[in-house]
């Protein structure tokens, strides 16, 4: 995916990244500390972020006085944009699914309490949402729907805020798992 950039797009998308991140972390830290199930939360916030930075594009565009695609268009679009946003929410919903199985049941990647383990879990979904909400604002700036046919393109411009996250909450869930030092 072409990224472009702009200072009226950054002084938009970077706020609003840094709004649904940390959203994001508090229904983690929520839903972690409560120790519910994360499949549902994981997934309904990967489908919930392209349509709330959707939204959020179309009102400042309108703002500024730019042209937009028609809410009635996309309303009569939605039998094509439902499957399409769980299309784009896809790679956090497989995380979800593997992170619920194999991640929070037992010991991963050294960390060994559940709650370690929560840290790396939020970290990837906050870092993915991060970058979720950087590539899907730029996608609905100058909106082609050709993009739902380029969605694996879309899904490795995920990949940096997830890696970054995962280690922020490797680190994080490692620190927390070291047992005290006494002097």
């Amino acid at each position: 995916m072409v990224m472009f950039w702009s200072f009226e797009h950054d002084f938009f998308s970077v706020p609003v990244a840094l709004a649904l991140s940390a959203a994001t972390a508090a229904v983690m830290f929520v839903v972690l500390r409560a120790r519910r199930d994360v499949i549902p939360w994981i997934s309904g916030i990967a489908v919930v972020v392209p349509w709330l930075v959707g939204l959020a594009v179309k009102a400042w565009l309108m703002a500024k006085g730019k042209p937009t695609w028609p809410a009635l268009w996309i309303l009569r679009a939605l039998p094509l944009l439902v499957p399409a946003t769980i299309l784009l929410a896809l790679p956090l919903i497989v995380f979800a699914v593997l992170a619920q199985r194999f991640v929070m049941n037992r010991p991963f990647l050294g960390l060994a309490s559940r709650d370690a383990r929560s840290w790396l879990v939020a970290g990837v979904v906050v870092g993915s949402v991060a970058n979720m909400t950087l590539v899907f604002s730029e996608v609905f700036w100058q909106f082609d729907p050709i993009v739902i046919l380029l969605t694996p393109l879309v899904w490795k411009d995920y990949a940096p805020g997830a890696v970054l996250g995962a280690v922020a909450g490797w680190v994080a869930g490692r620190l927390l798992d070291s047992p005290p030092r006494s002097s």
